[in-house]
């Protein structure tokens, strides 16, 4: 996020004090000379408390808009290459955490959560290569407003020494199950929307209806009839199977 990256280096509030420090002292002679002909200060009002206020005036509105942004998860291990079974962390000041697995963006385009969408609770097990993405949601902001999400934050692992995992042929949704959000994925992947929860052989093998080789739209309309009980069952079977180079989703 643009506002907290400047807040954290040319916006940081000393630097915003030593910014109004090094102005005032451009012309602190001559504000002698300006309230003596103006009479602006007295009393308790003098070039001093005016500066004063203006830090503290200046110190609470940065804060102010600090509130207005909700932060964005962080990640307790790097993107990058891990071992099978290293531990994944979300944290957050505020809110609630929501992420996916298979790349797609945790906030629908109704500004709930999407479908496929998890919320964060226990620490994640990273055992097979994957994409992990997450935003933060305040769910009640005030009156007038449903909540407020964090930017988008993303974090690819490459597993090594990962075991298959389990899955439902054909189940890119995640879901347990093969329905229309199947057909929906398997479109968004081919548009580049949507990546696959399983890399290398495995996305062949969750995928390819067809058992062609290659993943298009023919799986799409196999997918759809055997949805419309018209068509085959997906070549790798309709029971939880072992995949290669895919995480654990059913079986447990």
């Amino acid at each position: 996020m643009r506002w907290k990256e400047i807040r954290a280096g040319p916006l940081s509030t000393p630097n915003l004090h030593a910014l109004i420090d090094s102005m005032s002292a451009e012309i602190a002679e001559a504000q002698v000379r300006n309230f003596e002909r103006w009479g602006l200060v007295g009393g308790d009002v003098t070039w001093e408390s005016l500066v004063a206020a203006m830090r503290e005036w200046l110190t609470i509105r940065v804060a102010w808009i600090d509130e207005q942004f909700v932060d964005a998860p962080e990640f307790s291990v790097e993107a990058g290459s891990v071992l099978a079974g290293q531990t994944l962390e979300l944290t957050v000041p505020r809110g609630a955490i929501y992420f996916t697995r298979e790349g797609s963006d945790p906030r629908g385009e109704d500004g709930e959560p999407s479908a496929g969408t998890t919320r964060y609770g226990d620490p994640l097990s990273l055992n097979a290569t994957v994409t992990v993405r997450a935003r933060t949601r305040i769910e009640t902001v005030g009156e007038f407003d449903e909540g407020l999400w964090s930017s988008l934050v993303e974090a690819a692992y490459e597993v090594e020494g990962a075991a298959p995992g389990m899955q439902f042929p054909g189940d890119i949704s995640q879901d347990d199950k093969i329905n229309l959000l199947d057909a929906i994925g398997i479109l968004r992947y081919l548009t580049g929307e949507q990546t696959a929860p399983c890399t290398g052989t495995g996305v062949g093998a969750l995928l390819d209806w067809t058992g062609d080789g290659a993943i298009d739209l023919t799986d799409v309309l196999q997918n759809l009839n055997y949805l419309f009980q018209s068509g085959a069952p997906h070549p790798n079977g309709i029971e939880c199977v072992a995949m290669p180079e895919c995480p654990e989703a059913c079986g447990g």
